[in-house]
């Protein structure tokens, strides 16, 4: 991060967001990915974004266990694109 920073600057991201991928992003553990995706504001980016995998499933699966929230409320499938989507009815209400 700090070496993309060198290259863009400070302001070289500036109100955008940063979208981070790849197999160093797989191979991070959720707490590398939120510091990472926490520096993003040191270039001026207005967010850091990684794509939801496996690894993110499982962390929501437990947060939800021990919150306790139905499993049958929340459901985690795969889009087209072998995506992982995140459904629950509190998102949908308008």
């Amino acid at each position: 991060m700090l070496h993309l920073i060198g290259k863009i600057g400070s302001d070289g991201a500036d109100y955008l967001a940063l979208s981070f991928c790849g197999d160093t992003v797989q191979g991070m553990s959720l707490s590398e990915r939120m510091t990472l995706s926490n520096m993003a504001i040191e270039c001026g980016a207005k967010a850091g974004l990684m794509e939801a995998d496996d690894k993110t499933a499982a962390h929501l699966r437990a947060c939800w266990e021990k919150a306790k929230v139905s499993q049958h409320s929340t459901t985690i499938t795969r889009d087209s694109t072998q995506r992982l989507k995140f459904t629950h009815p509190t998102c949908l209400r308008r």
